[in-house]
């Protein structure tokens, strides 16, 4: 009876033991990161956001791993400095690619602004306060020497391996970043095979509207001295793009400046758009978006219009996205606030507007939002340009204000009528003191064949024969764009002069000091500070060249100095 009871209770014990082991095995084959998984040991990230917290992520056999405010990411991460699709880790071969998607403030791989690199054992990945450390690569495993049968589309890509000194992108070398819009990224770029400087634009292909669009503005190629040439329009590994004429000269935002301009050089602007927008209607294409941030103006050739990028055919009807309409609100015509087809007269009202800001330093209609603002272009008339600036003469006043009735019919029915009405003196060059402060602000682009992530300057030099003495900063882009910091010889440059409603901007967010003949910058922030496309480290001093580029939250500042 006792032998019995023994092999019962063998019996049970191997039993039990059995079933333990088979519910660990199911376990394992459910979550592969436990118990010395493959997450474990294999490739994999470590993830920290700013909690304190350490989880890890393996890297995918396949497929991507995507990092976002979007839920849907893989890593899904809410703060206002990610975006909602901000960057991918995409497995090629035997090795795995980070990839930027287009994100609003950059992807960052050792300290270093990508857009597309291959990973390395001990590699730091920064996306806004995530900090992604690979591990479990084994650093001697061999790359693909060759890229993968079918790429993912990226700027690093195109037909040519990127390589440590050089960005390409199909038969672009790219140079640096010029700008973000809605609509996809600007970079300045150069011809493989040739001396031309291109403005490479590339499209965010997460809205199948917006390429769309892209597609159409690729088949639209004017031809007239005040528009900026379209040279080439394509797709390079999934991304299309178009390269379009690099304008040499400076926004016509610049300036304008706490005066107004002087009444000839703004006439002679007018009438240089005015031309350029007559021959577009013609051809029936409209501009949809006249700002001074799309009107460039060089010491040479005078006005070039940029950006015909939400440029349609005739008789579209303007679709909304994502609620906004298409326009900048203080600049967009009565039509497009009220959702209403476009016109060539609604170019003239845009161009009315800038005018009107040239003369008086103001836009017609401004609120402290955007929907105020477009309900003002519904229901409010603006105030005449002559109550703020006496001197316009009256004519002037009277065709501005015309050309900015809300109803079509009573405005100008074409671009060079409304040119006659101001007397615009067409064909005449900019007067020599404008032309003279253009070069000054100008930046003259060199053959610039490296690449873009270089940790030497990158943005273009200074025309030697107007080089500034005196060490600036100059703000690039946000609501001070055009003003210059003047330097002291030790200066702490914070929230207060670049932007007080940026949140990312601390108080004392970097120091500058002279050391002979030079200034070094030191970063003292909470969000850091970004010098040429490279993070600085917090603390750490480094020295800046002439034409420097300093990105600080949502704003860019340009270094100027010759020491």
């Amino acid at each position: 009876m006792e032998t019995i009871v023994i092999v019962i209770i063998i019996t049970l014990l191997f039993t039990t033991l059995a079933g333990v082991g088979i519910v660990f095995w199911l376990l394992k084959l459910r979550n592969p990161g436990a118990a010395g998984g493959p997450s474990a040991s294999g490739p994999r990230l470590q993830v920290s956001v700013g909690d304190g917290r350490v989880r890890e992520l393996p890297l995918p056999k396949r497929g991507e791993l995507t990092v976002g405010r979007d839920p849907k990411c893989t890593l899904a991460v809410e703060h206002h400095l990610v975006s909602r699709r901000h960057a991918r880790i995409v497995a090629e071969g035997q090795q795995w690619v980070l990839e930027d998607t287009n994100s609003s403030n950059g992807t960052f791989l050792n300290s270093r602004s990508i857009m597309r690199m291959p990973l390395s054992l001990n590699d730091l990945i920064e996306i806004g306060p995530a900090r992604l450390t690979v591990v479990g690569l084994h650093a001697a495993t061999p790359l693909p020497a060759t890229p993968p049968r079918t790429p993912q589309p990226g700027p690093a890509t195109g037909g040519a391996q990127a390589s440590a000194s050089r960005q390409l992108f199909g038969n672009y070398v790219v140079v640096r970043n010029l700008d973000e819009g809605g609509f996809g990224k600007v970079m300045l770029a150069q011809e493989r095979n040739g001396q031309r400087l291109v403005a490479l634009k590339l499209l965010s292909t997460n809205d199948d509207y917006i390429v769309t669009k892209f597609r159409q503005e690729g088949a639209i190629k004017l031809d007239h001295p005040h528009i900026a040439r379209i040279y080439d329009t394509g797709e390079v590994n999934g991304r299309l793009y178009i390269a379009m004429e690099y304008v040499e000269g400076v926004s016509l935002r610049k300036l304008i400046g706490d005066r107004p301009m002087a009444l000839d050089a703004a006439l002679i602007i007018a009438g240089q758009m005015l031309q350029a927008l007559d021959y577009a209607h013609r051809n029936k294409i409209i501009h949809r978006d006249i700002k001074p941030e799309n009107v460039m103006v060089g010491p040479q050739h005078g006005v070039k219009i940029i950006d015909f990028g939400i440029a349609k055919v005739l008789s579209t009807v303007t679709r909304t996205r994502d609620g906004m309409m298409i326009g900048t609100p203080q600049y967009m015509s009565y039509e497009q606030a009220m959702g209403q087809p476009v016109t060539p007269g609604s170019d003239i009202y845009s161009t009315a507007i800038v005018l009107y800001e040239l003369l008086t330093t103001n836009v017609p209609f401004a609120a402290d939002s955007p929907l105020e603002t477009i309900k003002m272009h519904q229901q409010a008339r603006p105030m005449p340009p002559r109550k703020l600036n006496p001197a316009i003469p009256p004519e002037v006043e009277a065709a501005i204000m015309r050309a900015m009735e809300k109803d079509q019919s009573v405005r100008f029915q074409g671009a060079l009528e409304f040119a006659a009405a101001l007397n615009c003196p067409l064909g005449q060059p900019l007067p020599d003191i404008m032309a003279t402060t253009i070069s000054r602000q100008s930046l003259a682009v060199r053959n610039e064949l490296g690449n873009a992530a270089d940790l030497q300057t990158r943005a273009p030099m200074a025309i030697s024969s107007n080089q500034r003495t005196q060490p600036v900063l100059r703000v690039e882009s946000g609501p001070r764009r055009g003003q210059v910091i003047t330097l002291a010889p030790t200066q702490v440059i914070g929230r207060m002069e670049i932007d007080p409603a940026d949140g990312t901007i601390s108080r004392q967010h970097f120091r500058l000091e002279k050391q002979q003949n030079n200034y070094i910058i030191c970063d003292s922030s909470t969000y850091g500070t970004i010098v040429n496309g490279t993070r600085l480290q917090s603390g750490a001093v480094y020295p800046l060249k002439h034409g420097a580029q300093i990105q600080v939250g949502q704003t860019v500042l340009i270094y100027e100095y010759h020491g």
